[in-house]
């Protein structure tokens, strides 16, 4: 007979809450999971082992006798002030600490190629005018005001970005998932992006569950945290009035990035606000910019190039507009794997970590670990689209 080993109740009723899944598809799973919670039986090691597994909990922390409290290791810039803290998700708690081993490993690696400290990060502060910081930022990106403009897709202009930033010599890290499980969804609502200063290896993580406007929103208002020199979690939406200064500079900072105010002026065809015809102006400057049209519709507002008799009334109408677009797009299809990779962990990361571990300096079981992959074939042939090998 298999010995059964003694778990906390307490324990287990937290694991399952902490997994966001539902209690009837893990006692289909584990169909002893009523006895284990009521303490009348345990499970056996090799059980304990898949409910581990099952609801992503180290299996370590089955053998205290009451739940362990989680805490974010960032600050949480979501939380508005006098509020209760917001329970993070396994979800976000895990994407977080895969991300910060990466960077663990990518600083070791910096320090041995002597690349030296990337002298943007911490370089500004929330006194910097936003429109100031932006140019700043602008031009360490090397780009212009009408480079997105001239993209053809909001991918395109995304992907641009992106490279434009790992360029600079940040890790970004894009995805709808924690890691390479699919099944492990990440909820936009909960957070739309992090970022884990360095000065050696900076990472910013968005959230790829989001539209592809608020990814790039999302990207730059990071970008605007590694400047300030600080890690941690955001909503970062330019709708959100937030009373965290911080957050607030971000957001401003992010919205002079991508609709700079005398390119918007210029841009701007004057509509009558409230009609048809306005909201399809703000599509087309949404598309311009590559950004969603309610950022435009704030934009234009905070920059009284538009007075409005109620912007109360037209942001909701706007806002129930984005939320039936949202709705009603089409599902990802996920794409190839090959070309999501290098979005999911950072092509420089992944570049990095391959032609090391090519060399013999990293063990391939530790590539494999960061990378999220299983085989040697897959680890050769990333490293050839990569250009690492």
């Amino acid at each position: 007979m298999a010995v059964q080993v003694p778990v906390s109740p307490e324990v287990l009723r937290w694991a399952v809450g902490r997994s966001g899944k539902d209690f009837d598809s893990l006692t289909h799973a584990f169909r002893n999971l009523p006895g284990w919670l009521s303490g009348e039986v345990h499970p056996t090691f090799p059980q304990l082992e898949k409910f581990a597994a099952a609801t992503y909990v180290p299996l370590g922390r089955f053998f205290v006798a009451d739940p362990p409290e989680e805490k974010l290791s960032i600050t949480d810039f979501r939380r508005v002030p006098g509020a209760e803290s917001e329970e993070p998700s396994a979800n976000l708690l895990d994407a977080i600490d895969l991300c910060r081993a990466r960077q663990d490993w990518y600083r070791d690696y910096i320090e041995r190629v002597s690349d030296g400290p990337r002298p943007f990060v911490n370089s500004l502060t929330v006194r910097t005018a936003p429109r100031d910081a932006a140019e700043r930022i602008r031009h360490d990106l090397k780009l212009s005001p009408y480079t997105r403009p001239r993209a053809t897709t909001w991918d395109l202009a995304f992907s641009a970005l992106v490279d434009s930033v790992e360029a600079l010599g940040v890790l970004v890290m894009v995805s709808g998932v924690v890691g390479a499980n699919t099944r492990r969804k990440l909820n936009h609502r909960e957070f739309r992006g992090f970022t884990l200063s360095d000065p050696l290896a900076p990472v910013i993580f968005v959230n790829g569950a989001d539209s592809r406007a608020a990814t790039i929103f999302t990207l730059i208002h990071e970008i605007g945290h590694v400047y300030l020199g600080e890690s941690g979690v955001s909503k970062a939406d330019p709708r959100v009035l937030t009373e965290n200064s911080h957050e607030q500079w971000c957001n401003r900072v992010a919205a002079e990035f991508l609709m700079p105010d005398d390119v918007l002026r210029s841009e701007y065809r004057p509509v009558d606000p409230g009609t048809p015809a306005f909201s399809d102006e703000l599509d087309r400057l949404a598309f311009y910019f590559k950004v969603s049209a309610l950022a435009v519709l704030m934009r234009l507002s905070e920059a009284n190039i538009v007075r409005f008799a109620d912007f109360g009334e037209q942001y909701e109408s706007e806002l129930a507009r984005a939320i039936r677009a949202y709705e009603n797009r089409p599902e990802s299809t996920g794409g190839n794997f090959y070309n999501t990779e290098g979005r999911r962990v950072s092509k420089r990361f992944a570049r990095a970590i391959i032609g090391d571990t090519v060399s013999g300096e990293t063990l391939h079981r530790d590539a494999f670990r960061l990378l999220g992959i299983k085989t040697t074939h897959t680890f050769q042939e990333l490293g050839q689209r990569m250009g690492a090998v």
